[in-house]
């Protein structure tokens, strides 16, 4: 794959740089402190990354300029019909010189595939919703002026990063020990090779025999949440990311139906469970307790809503009173 990424050198991407470089600096020194839990853990690589991306802006050998025929084309973009990048907002001139100037390029070079990492999804992402874009597919209206060119679009940094690791030449890493992740008190569950869910149930059982609430960010980082050799889960907004296809296709297969209710006559999912009802529930209520609503395929997207829909009968006081109906306990 060629990446002309690095060669482009526009002024609106200097500025941007440099106004978001410290405060991205800072981010990512944090998440490596506590992803290592270790604050002796060497941070130096941060700073060479940094360096190493003002290198690139700052001394590029080749610069991607805007031609009068891409500023046409954007201006053409920004008047009715809008088309993308301006079909949410017309302040979005920076961008489209920058995507299509890099198309443009693309093409009197013979480049036939372009990677393009946004996280402004609302302007280049396909619409999924209103004033959204997705975040794994592009805008269909950005393919039209170069359809030549292929372009891979990742609407998040850290997915691309995961996605293309292999691929892309990056900076060596320190290698963070297992040993600082890692605790005996609750691996061992994972070598008896027991059914998933029981695996699982052990697993919530340990903990909440210590703690009523996980930390989030604990909770990304142990089996089966996170893969231990490569995982990569992350929390947001009562959704729980993850790239373990086992813990994914388990409850896809056990709660993707139209009531949105555990499916427990699919017995196959339990082989060697005993009461496996009652373990399964205690495991989602587990989760929706540490406010884990969602669950995300990490890399295809797809989305599954795992609340657990209990009805619990009660004649408290407080029943009628919530639902407006008072006669019963307002006796005259």
């Amino acid at each position: 794959m060629q990446n002309v990424g690095k060669d482009a050198k526009r002024n609106s991407i200097i500025d941007s740089w440099g106004a978001k470089k410290k405060h991205s600096q800072q981010v990512a020194k944090q998440s490596y402190k506590d992803y290592a839990l270790d604050f002796s853990f060497d941070l130096s690589f941060v700073d060479q990354q940094i360096n190493a991306i003002d290198n690139l802006i700052l001394n590029g050998s080749t610069q991607i300029r805007t031609s009068p025929k891409i500023k046409a084309l954007a201006a053409d973009k920004s008047i009715k019909p809008y088309r993308a990048p301006f079909h949410n907002k017309l302040d979005s001139m920076k961008d489209a010189y920058i995507y299509f100037s890099s198309l443009e390029f693309c093409d009197e070079h013979s480049i036939l595939q372009l990677l393009f990492i946004s996280e402004n999804t609302k302007d280049f992402g396909k619409p999924v919703s209103q004033g959204k874009g997705s975040k794994n597919e592009i805008h269909p209206e950005l393919l039209t002026d170069f359809p030549s060119i292929i372009v891979d679009y990742f609407g998040e940094i850290g997915w691309a990063i995961t996605e293309l690791k292999k691929e892309l030449p990056l900076l060596p890493v320190q290698a963070i020990s297992e040993d600082k992740t890692t605790n005996n008190h609750y691996y061992f569950i994972s070598e008896n090779n027991l059914p998933f869910i029981e695996y699982l149930h052990h697993l919530f059982e340990k903990i909440y025999d210590e703690l009523n609430f996980i930390p989030i960010n604990i909770i990304t980082k142990i089996p089966p949440f996170k893969i231990k050799s490569s995982g990569y889960a992350h929390y947001n907004i009562f959704t729980l990311s993850t790239n373990n296809k086992i813990f994914l296709n388990f409850f896809d297969a056990l709660m993707n139906n139209e009531k949105g209710i555990p499916d427990y006559s699919k017995t196959e999912l339990f082989d060697g469970v005993k009461d496996y009802v009652q373990k399964t529930e205690m495991v989602i209520r587990m989760l929706n307790q540490n406010l884990i609503f969602n669950l995300r395929d990490e890399k295809s997207r797809k989305q599954l809503n795992i609340y657990l829909q209990k009805k619990v009968s009660c004649d408290c006081v407080n029943v009628p009173f919530t639902n407006l109906i008072f006669r019963r306990h307002l006796r005259i």
